[in-house]
Protein backbone atom coordinates (compact mmCIF):
# COMPACT_ATOMS: atom_id res chain seq x y z
CA UNK A 1 0.00 0.00 0.00
CA UNK A 2 2.78 1.87 0.97
CA UNK A 3 4.34 2.13 -2.24
CA UNK A 4 1.53 2.74 -4.76
CA UNK A 5 0.64 6.30 -5.20
CA UNK A 6 -3.17 7.43 -4.32
CA UNK A 7 -3.50 11.12 -4.99
CA UNK A 8 -5.58 13.19 -2.70
CA UNK A 9 -5.64 10.09 0.00
CA UNK A 10 -2.88 10.11 3.02
CA UNK A 11 -2.52 6.33 3.82
CA UNK A 12 -0.75 5.84 6.98
CA UNK A 13 -0.05 2.69 9.14
CA UNK A 14 -0.22 1.17 12.01
CA UNK A 15 1.61 -1.89 13.51
CA UNK A 16 -0.47 -4.06 15.87
CA UNK A 17 2.29 -6.56 18.15
CA UNK A 18 -0.87 -8.15 19.07
CA UNK A 19 -4.80 -7.91 17.58
CA UNK A 20 -6.30 -5.37 19.13
CA UNK A 21 -9.70 -5.30 17.44
CA UNK A 22 -11.41 -2.04 15.83
CA UNK A 23 -11.22 -0.59 18.87
CA UNK A 24 -8.19 -1.27 20.67
CA UNK A 25 -6.52 -0.81 17.01
CA UNK A 26 -7.98 2.97 15.90
CA UNK A 27 -7.12 3.62 19.97
CA UNK A 28 -3.42 2.57 19.39
CA UNK A 29 -3.39 5.02 15.96
CA UNK A 30 -4.75 7.95 17.92
CA UNK A 31 -1.55 10.28 17.23
CA UNK A 32 -2.52 10.05 13.20
CA UNK A 33 -5.73 11.44 14.15
CA UNK A 34 -5.44 14.51 16.21
CA UNK A 35 -5.17 17.19 12.95
CA UNK A 36 -8.41 16.06 11.40
CA UNK A 37 -12.11 16.11 12.33
CA UNK A 38 -13.12 12.98 10.89
CA UNK A 39 -11.46 9.91 8.65
CA UNK A 40 -12.41 6.65 7.57
CA UNK A 41 -12.04 3.06 9.20
CA UNK A 42 -12.00 0.37 6.59
CA UNK A 43 -10.88 -3.02 7.40
CA UNK A 44 -8.43 -4.86 5.08
CA UNK A 45 -10.42 -7.74 3.94
CA UNK A 46 -13.86 -5.55 2.89
CA UNK A 47 -14.41 -5.31 -0.17
CA UNK A 48 -17.14 -2.80 -1.35
CA UNK A 49 -18.04 -0.92 -4.31
CA UNK A 50 -20.47 1.64 -2.38
CA UNK A 51 -18.69 5.39 -3.32
CA UNK A 52 -17.10 6.43 -0.43
CA UNK A 53 -17.23 10.22 -1.79
CA UNK A 54 -21.11 10.01 -1.09
CA UNK A 55 -21.24 7.76 2.42
CA UNK A 56 -18.34 10.75 3.47
CA UNK A 57 -20.57 13.79 2.30
CA UNK A 58 -23.94 11.48 4.02
CA UNK A 59 -21.42 11.89 6.79
CA UNK A 60 -20.56 15.19 7.30
CA UNK A 61 -23.99 16.63 6.24
CA UNK A 62 -25.81 14.59 9.25
CA UNK A 63 -23.37 15.76 12.13
CA UNK A 64 -22.78 12.37 13.65
CA UNK A 65 -20.07 11.15 15.84
CA UNK A 66 -20.17 7.97 13.26
CA UNK A 67 -21.65 7.10 10.14
CA UNK A 68 -21.59 3.29 10.31
CA UNK A 69 -21.73 1.03 6.49
CA UNK A 70 -24.57 -1.20 7.55
CA UNK A 71 -26.18 -3.99 5.65
CA UNK A 72 -29.45 -6.69 5.31
CA UNK A 73 -29.50 -8.17 9.70
CA UNK A 74 -28.66 -11.90 8.90
CA UNK A 75 -25.53 -12.35 11.20
CA UNK A 76 -25.53 -13.14 14.77
CA UNK A 77 -23.78 -10.49 15.44
CA UNK A 78 -25.92 -7.64 14.67
CA UNK A 79 -26.56 -3.22 15.30
CA UNK A 80 -29.90 -2.59 15.90
CA UNK A 81 -31.31 0.82 14.47
CA UNK A 82 -34.44 2.94 14.40
CA UNK A 83 -36.91 3.76 11.64
CA UNK A 84 -34.25 7.48 11.37
CA UNK A 85 -31.21 4.59 10.94
CA UNK A 86 -29.94 6.13 14.56
CA UNK A 87 -27.65 3.37 16.52
CA UNK A 88 -29.43 2.40 19.32
CA UNK A 89 -27.74 -1.02 20.68
CA UNK A 90 -26.31 -4.08 19.72
CA UNK A 91 -26.83 -7.79 19.73
CA UNK A 92 -22.96 -9.65 20.83
CA UNK A 93 -21.64 -12.84 19.55
CA UNK A 94 -22.84 -14.21 22.63
CA UNK A 95 -26.13 -12.62 22.23
CA UNK A 96 -26.48 -10.38 24.69
CA UNK A 97 -28.38 -7.04 23.83
CA UNK A 98 -26.39 -4.16 24.78
CA UNK A 99 -29.22 -1.56 23.96
CA UNK A 100 -29.37 1.91 26.04
CA UNK A 101 -31.83 3.63 23.66
CA UNK A 102 -33.71 0.86 23.00
CA UNK A 103 -37.36 1.18 21.71
CA UNK A 104 -39.87 -0.25 19.78
CA UNK A 105 -39.78 -1.23 15.65
CA UNK A 106 -35.79 -1.36 15.80
CA UNK A 107 -34.12 -3.19 12.33
CA UNK A 108 -31.33 -5.24 13.09
CA UNK A 109 -28.32 -4.63 10.55
CA UNK A 110 -24.48 -6.12 9.92
CA UNK A 111 -21.87 -4.06 10.41
CA UNK A 112 -19.90 -3.88 6.72
CA UNK A 113 -16.64 -2.97 8.10
CA UNK A 114 -16.53 0.90 6.73
CA UNK A 115 -17.22 3.60 9.27
CA UNK A 116 -16.95 7.42 8.87
CA UNK A 117 -16.07 8.22 12.25
CA UNK A 118 -15.31 12.48 13.71
CA UNK A 119 -12.21 12.65 15.86
CA UNK A 120 -14.55 12.95 18.97
CA UNK A 121 -14.87 9.30 19.40
CA UNK A 122 -11.60 9.08 21.20
CA UNK A 123 -13.19 10.67 24.08
CA UNK A 124 -15.26 7.86 24.50
CA UNK A 125 -12.32 5.47 23.41
CA UNK A 126 -10.06 6.95 26.25
CA UNK A 127 -11.26 4.34 29.36
CA UNK A 128 -11.01 1.38 27.15
CA UNK A 129 -7.41 -0.65 27.38
CA UNK A 130 -6.05 -3.64 25.09
CA UNK A 131 -7.98 -5.02 22.50
CA UNK A 132 -12.12 -4.48 22.61
CA UNK A 133 -14.66 -3.73 19.81
CA UNK A 134 -15.54 -0.38 19.14
CA UNK A 135 -18.85 -1.16 19.28
CA UNK A 136 -18.20 -0.83 23.23
CA UNK A 137 -17.23 2.96 22.71
CA UNK A 138 -19.90 3.44 20.43
CA UNK A 139 -22.83 2.50 22.83
CA UNK A 140 -21.37 5.09 25.29
CA UNK A 141 -21.55 7.66 23.22
CA UNK A 142 -25.47 6.66 22.40
CA UNK A 143 -26.01 6.36 25.95
CA UNK A 144 -24.94 9.92 26.51
CA UNK A 145 -27.02 10.90 23.60
CA UNK A 146 -24.56 10.90 20.34
CA UNK A 147 -25.91 10.40 17.36
CA UNK A 148 -23.93 7.57 15.31
CA UNK A 149 -25.95 6.87 12.14
CA UNK A 150 -26.41 3.44 9.91
CA UNK A 151 -25.77 4.24 6.41
CA UNK A 152 -27.42 1.11 4.22
CA UNK A 153 -25.72 -0.09 1.54
CA UNK A 154 -28.20 -0.15 -0.94
CA UNK A 155 -27.65 -2.33 -3.83
CA UNK A 156 -24.02 -1.82 -3.67
CA UNK A 157 -21.43 -5.06 -3.44
CA UNK A 158 -20.20 -5.74 -0.41
CA UNK A 159 -18.02 -8.74 0.45
CA UNK A 160 -15.74 -9.74 3.70
CA UNK A 161 -12.99 -11.87 1.94
CA UNK A 162 -11.72 -12.88 5.33
CA UNK A 163 -11.77 -16.25 4.31
CA UNK A 164 -9.86 -18.27 0.67
CA UNK A 165 -13.48 -19.15 -0.24
CA UNK A 166 -14.52 -15.17 -0.01
CA UNK A 167 -11.55 -14.26 -1.73
CA UNK A 168 -12.30 -16.64 -4.50
CA UNK A 169 -15.38 -15.41 -4.92
CA UNK A 170 -14.00 -11.78 -4.94
CA UNK A 171 -11.18 -12.85 -7.78
CA UNK A 172 -14.16 -14.11 -9.98
CA UNK A 173 -15.99 -10.78 -9.51
CA UNK A 174 -13.09 -9.24 -10.53
CA UNK A 175 -11.53 -10.99 -12.85
CA UNK A 176 -8.27 -10.75 -11.70
CA UNK A 177 -6.11 -13.97 -11.67
CA UNK A 178 -5.89 -16.14 -8.68
CA UNK A 179 -3.11 -16.22 -5.98
CA UNK A 180 -2.49 -18.12 -2.65
CA UNK A 181 -3.66 -16.86 0.85
CA UNK A 182 -1.79 -17.96 3.38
Amino acid sequence: VASRPFPGLEIRLSHEAEILGTGGGLSNARRFFEDVEFFFVHNADVYCELDLGWALRTHTSSGALATLVVGEGAADRALLVNGEGKLKGWIGEEGEKIAPQAGNNLRRVDLCGIHIVSREIFDYISEEKGMFSILRPYMRAVSQGRDIRALDLGGNFWLDAGTPQALETLQKRLGSPGFVAS
